[in-house]
């Protein structure tokens, strides 16, 4: 989506309670990275530098375009009581479900079904349990718009604040439950290359399969299976590979086996395509459709 520099420094001042607030050095560059979708981001800051302003921000302006809300996983619970009220000070409507809320639980899981928590603090524990993860996150899942994983450093056991529950996120979140797909559809799923899934939904609205030097062949494969397994599923499916390798594509789809491949939308991206119109693709932001426009001719359609 596309970033408002203005509103974001607007944000920062009403969060901060600074009328002259300002960026610091790469903060801005931050949240313009998760707000226009830019993929995972690394940020290593010291103490009070501002971390939060940076997933705060980006939020309340991803809640404001429709999206989903936030997950942030956070390791303390004095630590989670702050970040709080730092979050409503951004106007973002922020809930924990924690150990010591229990009471409370019931009401922040009604107000989450009914979209009124912009922001969903948990621990990393709470992240794998059970009854979390089937329950509300499972309802969830496929509409969260940003995962911040917090004091990511505790994942390092030669340090102090060691947490082993910090090496289970990636499993877990890996794990999640998406849609209410199976587990034989997911498992298919995660062996797709690369997917693009439609902000605030999570539907699929297409998949690519990488063949820099790997099997055309088992590409095609995988994306037949992708789109016989998803339920309700259309979408665009490409198979991008290097330019010299456009005759072994078109070999392939000549072969018997995907004679009857006809309902499948499928086209063949180079790689010199992608390259040159690299800053044209970009232009056009969260619109996939655009990727047809350089792809050769839809090979089976």
């Amino acid at each position: 989506m596309e970033y408002d520099p203005a509103h974001a420094l607007r944000l920062l001042r009403l969060g901060t309670g600074q009328a002259d607030a300002a960026f610091r050095d790469a903060q801005e560059e931050a949240v313009r990275h998760v707000v226009e979708g830019k993929g995972r981001l690394l940020l290593v800051q010291k103490t009070g530098w501002g971390k939060s302003n940076v997933y705060f921000i980006a939020t309340k302006i991803l809640r404001e375009a429709g999206l989903g809300p936030t997950l942030l996983v956070s390791p303390l619970l004095s630590l989670m009581r702050n970040q709080i009220l730092q979050a409503q000070r951004h106007g973002v409507r922020a809930e924990r479900i924690t150990s010591d809320n229990t009471d409370d639980w019931d009401e922040i899981e009604g107000r989450i079904r009914s979209n009124e928590v912009d922001l969903l603090l948990i621990s990393p524990e709470r992240l794998a349990n059970e009854r979390f993860s089937t329950g509300i996150l499972a309802e969830i899942a496929g509409t969260i718009s940003l995962l911040v994983i917090d004091e990511a450093h505790c994942i390092s056991d030669w340090g102090h604040d060691f947490r082993p529950e910090y090496r289970l996120i990636a499993r877990t979140v890996r794990d999640l439950p998406t849609k209410g797909w199976s587990p034989e559809v997911r498992n298919t799923v995660e062996l797709i290359d690369v997917i693009w899934l439609k902000p605030g939904t999570g539907d699929i609205v297409s998949a690519f399969e990488v063949e820099k030097s790997t099997s055309i062949y088992s590409g095609i494969l995988r994306l037949e299976d992708l789109a016989r397994s998803v339920p309700d599923l259309s979408c665009d499916l490409y198979i991008v590979a290097p330019d010299d390798r456009k005759k072994q594509v078109m070999a392939q789809f000549s072969r018997p086996a995907f004679s009857d491949l006809s309902d499948i939308s499928l086209a063949y991206i180079s790689f010199g395509d992608l390259c040159d119109h690299c800053d044209g693709l970009c232009m056009f932001g969260e619109d996939h459709t655009a990727l047809s426009k350089i792809a050769s001719k839809k090979l089976l359609a």
